[in-house]
């Protein structure tokens, strides 16, 4: 059992934070909820099919859709982020899924395993700036910064 001491960890303004080391179910990025399009690809299917991204973080997304998508399936996605031309395209595997009944979709965690690095940078930023109340400041910007296609890409576990 955590005692309060080491799962707390006062700060110098006076306001509790998390100590991160003794909760491993913190998250390493945060998220901010968001209303874009998005076209994701089950396995190796050629198809697109379109959904609806809710969140966001520099390691996953959320998908609304009205498929189900079985934990574990492979998932190619690309979207934009809101006030960006940039598009993002991540390979990564369902987390979770589940019927959503307040909006009658699917909604479904995807858990990015292979990003650009240019791209998960962009992501952690606007996410930031959503956070902080001022996100188009940052897809304004972002947009000026159109990455090539390097080579370099992360795996969002390491």
């Amino acid at each position: 059992m955590i005692s309060k001491q080491s799962a707390v960890k006062q700060t110098h303004s006076g306001f509790n934070a998390p100590n991160v080391k003794d909760n491993p179910h913190r998250r390493r990025f945060q998220r901010a909820r968001v209303d874009v399009p998005v076209l994701y690809s089950i396995g190796g299917e050629h198809a697109w099919r379109t959904g609806c991204l809710v969140d966001i973080s520099g390691a996953g997304v959320r998908i609304a859709c009205s498929s189900e998508l079985m934990q574990g399936m492979p998932v190619t996605v690309t979207f934009s982020l809101p006030g960006s031309e940039r598009e993002v395209f991540v390979q990564g595997v369902v987390a979770m899924s589940y019927f959503d009944g307040a909006t009658g979709r699917y909604s479904n965690g995807i858990a990015f395993t292979l990003i650009f690095r240019a791209d998960q940078e962009a992501i952690v930023r606007y996410v930031n700036a959503v956070l902080l109340g001022n996100s188009q400041s940052v897809a304004a910007s972002d947009s000026l910064n159109q990455r090539p296609y390097e080579p370099e890409m992360l795996t969002a576990r390491g």
